[in-house]
């Protein structure tokens, strides 16, 4: 595995994937001493000026690796991150364990590489998976397409405003293998773009607002049974290949025929809430909805919603929470 960072981007046209070793600041992870005194956590750390790498595994057999920029955010030298993750054999220092978080602070510009698979860990076994912990960036890409292993990504997000050509985007790529999931929270200004692809996945943004129409914030659960969680309004998000969607409290979930075209027939929507706030922003010729029972002729606490255009009938499994549906 590589750890690389600098400043490539002055003006707005680079990213942090133009980092290398030759114009970033690279640790060597071979130097880097694991202290294994205490019987509770392994501990070992690398530090390049203002950056430190700090890894640590407790008794339970978890690591975690912390990455944080401990100079001021987005001050010269070290506002972009690059780690790049091949498998095993790339991993001499065994900062990939079986079980591992890793978790980036600080860092305006984050780029993540990741192939292959987990090492397997003789005592514990491999749980194949991974959590992603990313505070206070502004942009980043994300790339597990062909990761092998379940990835946890969590992102609060920063920013400075729009300034002009500079991003506030982030993209990611989901494994094309296994289940992902993808959490948001943070700026008005965040944008996303995010394939979630192979795999039954989860998607959750909590980010504020947004602060213009214009901006972008879509996310595509591709194959498998995909689960998006809204909080706040769902017309901030534009959504599609979904199963399943989970409304928070304080929610309002905002249906039209294209909402309906791009997800899957049979969207199931349920709340943990009293109430749920639907509407629709078009208009329809009717709603049906009809109790439905299970084998042993008892409520199941949802109704069969049939939703009907001029050119096309849509099907809907809704909690039942007293919701008007203009019957």
């Amino acid at each position: 595995m590589s750890v690389i960072f600098g400043t490539t981007n002055t003006d707005g046209t680079g990213s942090a994937s133009n980092l290398t070793a030759e114009n970033g600041n690279a640790f060597d992870l071979d130097n880097l001493e694991i202290d294994h005194s205490s019987p509770y956590e392994q501990v070992g750390s690398l530090e390049i000026d203002d950056v430190i790498l700090k890894y640590t595994n407790d008794h339970y057999g978890y690591a975690t690796t912390y990455i944080t920029n401990n100079g001021e955010w987005n001050a010269d030298g070290a506002k972009e991150l690059l780690i790049e993750y091949t498998g095993p054999d790339s991993d001499t220092a065994l900062i990939m364990e079986s079980r591992d978080t890793i978790r980036i602070d600080n860092f305006v510009d984050v780029n993540i590489h990741l192939e292959g698979s987990m090492p397997y860990e003789e005592t514990y076994g491999a749980s194949e998976e991974l959590w992603l912990e990313i505070i206070d960036a502004k942009r980043a890409d994300i790339d597990a397409t062909d990761f092998d292993a379940q990835t946890v990504i969590r992102i609060a997000t920063k920013s400075n405003g729009e300034h002009g050509e500079w991003s506030n985007m982030f993209n990611i790529q989901g494994s094309d293998t296994h289940h992902d999931e993808v959490q948001f929270e943070g700026s008005s200004y965040t944008e996303f773009n995010v394939s979630l692809n192979g795999g039954s996945d989860r998607f959750t943004s909590m980010l504020a607002p947004k602060e213009s129409a214009d901006q972008i914030r879509f996310v595509d659960g591709g194959e498998g049974n995909d689960e998006i969680t809204i909080y706040g309004n769902s017309s901030d998000i534009e959504f599609v290949n979904f199963e399943n969607v989970s409304l928070a409290s304080g929610s309002s979930f905002t249906l039209n025929e294209e909402v309906l075209q791009n997800n899957a027939d049979g969207l199931k929507i349920s709340t943990y809430q009293d109430s749920m706030d639907i509407s629709f922003s078009d208009d329809y010729d009717s709603i049906t909805a009809k109790q439905q029972y299970d084998e042993n002729g008892d409520e199941t606490g949802y109704l069969d919603v049939t939703v009907s255009y001029d050119d096309a009938d849509y099907h809907l499994v809704v909690q039942d929470t007293g919701q008007e549906w203009n019957l």
